[in-house]
C-alpha cells in the first residue's frame, strides 16, 4: 500500500520551504527565552513522546517469547545500515568522487535510532507492530552511546565535510538566513542532545502508555499518531527551510543525495534480505532439518523458528527507515554550516517513504520464500 498522503504532504513541505522559507527560518530562530532549545528541538521531543504513546504491554511480550531473535534484531538494526554506509562510501566516495558531506550526511543518517514511522508502515503492511515498537525503543535506549561514536568516526574517515564545499568555489552558500553556529557535534553534547530530545520522549510516553486502560489507550493512541504526523510534517518544513532555496537555482547540489541515498538504501535492503536468509538455515537443533547457517547457534534457543514474513516486515522496516526528524534538529542545531549535509538528510526522508511504500504495495516481493513459520506472529498486535 502506499501511503500517498504522507508523500504529497512531505512534497508539500518541501515545496514550501524551497519557495516560501522565511515562516520556516522564524520558527528555527524561536526560543522561548535566550538560551533556551529552539522550537524544533521542542518539536521533535513532541513526536517521540507520541510515538511512546503508542506502544503497549504487547510490545514487552512480544520481546519476552523470543528474547534471544530479539536481541539479534536490535543488533542487526545497528550493523546492517553501518555496513551499508561502509560500501556505499567506498563505491561514491572512494571510486566516484562523491562530496565528502554527502557522505557525512549519510552517516548522521545511519548513526540514528529507527524511524518512528516504521510502526506506522507496520501496521499499514500486516507487520509486527509490537516487534516494531520494541526494535524502536531498543534503538532509542542505545543511540545516546551509538550515535556519537559512529558521527564521530564516520566523518574522521571522510574527512571534514566541508573541504570539498570549499573546493566548490562557484557554489552558493548551502545555508539560507543566519542559521550558522557553532555549536559543538562532537562529545558529549551529540549524547545528551539524543538522551534528552530521542530517548527520554520515548520511554515517557512508554510509561503513560503503560498506565492506561486498554479504552484509553485506543483514543489516546489514535490522537497521538495525528500529532506525530503533523510534527513530522512540521519539522520537515522547519529544517528544509534553512537549506533548501538554494535547490531552486541551482538543482544539481541534490545530484550527489540522492544517489547516496538511493544507494545506501538499496544496499541495507540487500544485507537484511541477506541476513534473514542467514537465520533462516541456522544451525539445525534436534529433529529440525534446516542446514547449518552461518551464526552461532547459541544465540537462538529456537533455531526452527527463526524469521516469520510479519518479523521479517518489521526487521526490514527497522534496518532501512532512520530517525531523518531526530537527524534534521541535530544537523541544524550542531551542523547548520555544513548545508549539503541537511539536504542529504532531506533526500533520505523522501527516499525511505517511497521506498517503503514501493516495496510494501507487493508484500510478497519482501518476504525471503520459505518463510511460513508461526513464531511468535501469535503475539504481534496487527
Amino acid at each position: 500500500m502506499l501511503n500517498v498522503r504522507t508523500l504529497l504532504l512531505l512534497l508539500l513541505a518541501y515545496g514550501l520551504a524551497a519557495g516560501l522559507p522565511e515562516p520556516g527560518l522564524a520558527m528555527n530562530r524561536f526560543q522561548l527565552a535566550p538560551g533556551w532549545p529552539r522550537l524544533p528541538q521542542f518539536l521533535l521531543g513532541t513526536m517521540l513522546f507520541c510515538a511512546g504513546l503508542c506502544s503497549s504491554r504487547d510490545t514487552l511480550l512480544s520481546m519476552q517469547v523470543s528474547r534471544h531473535l530479539f536481541v539479534v534484531a536490535s543488533l542487526a538494526t545497528w550493523i546492517l545500515p553501518i555496513g551499508a554506509w561502509i560500501v556505499a562510501v567506498l563505491i561514491l566516495w572512494g571510486c566516484c568522487g562523491c562530496p565528502a558531506a554527502v557522505a557525512a550526511g549519510l552517516c548522521v543518517v545511519v548513526a540514528m535510532p529507527v524511524a518512528t514511522s516504521t510502526v506506522g508502515w507496520s501496521s499499514l503492511t500486516g507487520g509486527s507492530v509490537g516487534l516494531s515498537i520494541g526494535l524502536l525503543i531498543a534503538a532509542t535506549a542505545a543511540a545516546p552511546l551509538v550515535t556519537p561514536v559512529l558521527v564521530d568516526t564516520g566523518v574522521s574517515l571522510v574527512g571534514e565535510p566541508m573541504s570539498d564545499l570549499e573546493q566548490a568555489s562557484a557554489e552558493p552558500p548551502l545555508v539560507a538566513g543566519d542559521q550558522r553556529t557553532s555549536a559543538p557535534w562532537r562529545g558529549q553534547g551529540m549524547s545528551l542532545f539524543v538522551f534528552g530530545w530521542v530517548l527520554t520522549p520515548v520511554l515517557l510516553g512508554s510509561l503513560i502508555a503503560s498506565r492506561l486502560s486498554q479504552a484509553s489507550h485506543q483514543r489516546v493512541k489514535a490522537n497521538a499518531r495525528r500529532l506525530s504526523f503533523m510534527m513530522l510534517v512540521l519539522l520537515n518544513y522547519v529544517n528544509a527551510s534553512t537549506c533548501l532555496p538554494p535547490l531552486t537555482e541551482h538543482p544539481r547540489l541534490l545530484l550527489w543525495p540522492a544517489v547516496g541515498c538511493v544507494t545506501l538504501l538499496g544496499l541495507a535492503h540487500g544485507a537484511t534480505y541477506w541476513f534473514s536468509r542467514v537465520l533462516h538455515c541456522w544451525p539445525a537443533a534436534p529433529g529440525c532439518s534446516d542446514p547449518p547457517g552461518l551464526v552461532p547457534a547459541a544465540l537462538l534457543k529456537s533455531p526452527c523458528q527463526s524469521l516469520p514474513q510479519p518479523e521479517y516486515s518489521s526487521l526490514l522496516l527497522a534496518s532501512c527507515m532512520r530517525n531523518t526528524g531526530a537527524a534534521l534538529v541535530f544537523a541544524g542545531v550542531a551542523l547548520a554550516d555544513y548545508g549539503l549535509i541537511s539536504i542529504t538528510i532531506i533526500a533520505y526522508t523522501l527516499v525511505q517513504h517511497l521506498w517503503a511504500g514501493i516495496c510494501f504495495s507487493r508484500p510478497a516481493a519482501v518476504h525471503p520464500p520459505g518463510f511460513a513459520l508461526d513464531g511468535v506472529a501469535g503475539v504481534t498486535d496487527r
